[in-house]
């Protein structure tokens, strides 16, 4: 085999390896690092290097002194073609921002006269998903797994077993095919909108995250507003509002205007945005009058808001296209892509009062 390319050397042997295994080249164990520099003419550091790649991936299992790694991804069958795509999202708080989503790669999948099965999952709820995704994938008999919005033991548990695509979730500590947006960096560019404008009360409540999605976005906060992500000022500002049901978020508005009484409010899915809409009727505060409102999706149904949020979409053809390239590479292995949301103006946002 001619050596590989030497940009990103290590992560390119892990994809030449990981595509080996999924053809059926490696089974059982994987063989040592000493062989391995032999096949694919590469230095004892490269080989180590793309061997960790491989474990965090889910391909091979962790090391143990004096024992090879067991091979846990499965090979494909060359006898039949990937028919039966398995979805698994969150079943907290879906939005229409993900379903939007969710419609676009089945329709993609379908085009190839492939069967799309959907189920909800609680992902936060199992950290050793291990068995409880085996089950799932042998039931609906699948060939490849999308993700979305899901843990990082979930990933690992489902790119041991088939081919899977993210779409969303802890993709930080894992680079894995698929595509999604970083929530701090997006959030970050709103309050910066929002603080040149003249807002310096602008909250940005979340759902139950993983913890680094909530230090990324309580970081992202303090860089446009100052003081330290750790400070009670930046906590007040990005609450987490961890029970996923309408009463209990009408309860955590309350307690948030009365608290910190803001002149802005980004919110990460529509649902949340209806909420609020229906809180500050309520409570007789005027948008944009007396808040500015900014929603990071962009779902038909906020377009019968009144006033029209403000808000970010989601760019779904470019997600599709990545989805595309992913089939037609045989669902193998591919960088990550995290896309930029695109700015979608509304008739939420103004200088705050006074």
């Amino acid at each position: 085999m001619n050596p590989l390319e030497r940009k990103n050397l290590s992560v390119r042997l892990a994809d030449e390896i990981e595509r080996a295994i999924r053809g059926g080249e490696w089974t059982g164990h994987l063989p040592g690092h000493r062989t391995l520099m032999q096949t694919y003419s590469v230095s004892a550091t490269t080989c180590i290097a793309a061997i960790g790649h491989l474990e965090t991936r889910g391909v091979i299992s962790a090391g143990e002194p004096g024992k090879r790694r067991t091979i846990l991804a499965k090979p494909r069958s060359a006898s039949r073609a990937l028919e039966t795509l398995l979805m698994l999202h969150d079943m907290n708080a879906p939005s229409g921002g993900h379903s939007i989503a969710i419609r676009a790669y089945s329709a993609v999948w379908e085009e190839g006269g492939g069967r799309v099965v959907s189920q909800r999952v609680d992902f936060p709820r199992y950290q050793r998903p291990g068995r409880l995704m085996k089950e799932i994938v042998e039931r609906h008999r699948a060939d490849a797994i999308i993700l979305q919005v899901a843990t990082l033991p979930w990933i690992k548990a489902a790119m041991a077993l088939c081919p899977a695509f993210l779409d969303g979730g802890e993709v930080s500590k894992i680079n894995a095919a698929g595509v999604s947006y970083s929530m701090g960096s997006e959030i970050k560019r709103m309050a910066a909108m929002l603080y040149s404008l003249g807002h310096r009360r602008i909250a940005a409540p979340m759902e139950l995250l993983p913890k680094s999605f909530e230090v990324s976005v309580r970081t992202r906060m303090s860089e446009v507003l100052g003081g330290s992500p750790g400070s009670a000022h930046i906590a007040a500002l990005c609450p987490v509002f961890p029970e996923i049901v309408p009463a209990a978020w009408h309860g955590y508005w309350r307690k948030l205007f009365a608290t910190v009484k803001p002149t802005a409010v980004i919110v990460s899915k529509d649902l949340y945005a209806h909420s609020l809409f229906g809180f500050c009727s309520r409570h007789g505060i005027a948008i944009p009058r007396d808040l500015s409102v900014v929603c990071l999706e962009s779902p038909p149904s906020l377009e019968w808001c009144d006033p029209v949020p403000t808000r970010m979409r989601f760019p779904i053809k470019v997600a599709e296209g990545i989805f595309r390239k992913w089939l037609r590479g045989g669902c193998r292995q591919m960088p990550h892509t995290v896309v930029p949301l695109e700015y979608v103006p509304g008739e939420t946002v103004a200088p705050p009062r006074g």
